[in-house]
């Protein structure tokens, strides 16, 4: 004989309330955390405004200087990194939404 659910909210046996409550805040706390992260970029901007100005003058100004070989060179080495980071970063994002997909199909 199976054991019931007490959780009342429709989840499988063996989940605790305590569980569906940490998803629960899970799901209001991770959209949270993104917007209080944008608002703090961009009250950032705003504070700090005549710094960021004054230093992306002076990086244009040395850039200028080097030539346009040494644009060349470091545009190369920004779409590296670039490239580099994101052949990094996606296996883990696969992991991550396979597990996901696991998890949904287990529950």
């Amino acid at each position: 004989m199976e054991q019931a659910s007490t959780s009342g909210n429709g989840a499988s046996p063996g989940v605790d309330d305590a569980d569906a409550d940490v998803a629960k805040w899970t799901a209001y706390l991770a959209p949270a955390a993104v917007v209080i992260g944008l608002g703090l970029l961009v009250g950032g901007g705003f504070v700090f405004k005549g710094q960021l100005k004054e230093f992306i003058d002076y990086f244009v100004e040395v850039v200028d200087t080097w030539g346009p070989l040494r644009c060349t060179q470091l545009q190369g080495k920004l779409c590296a990194k670039t490239v580099t980071a994101c052949a990094g970063i996606l296996p883990h994002l696969l992991a991550l939404l396979r597990n996901d997909c696991l998890m949904f199909i287990i529950s």
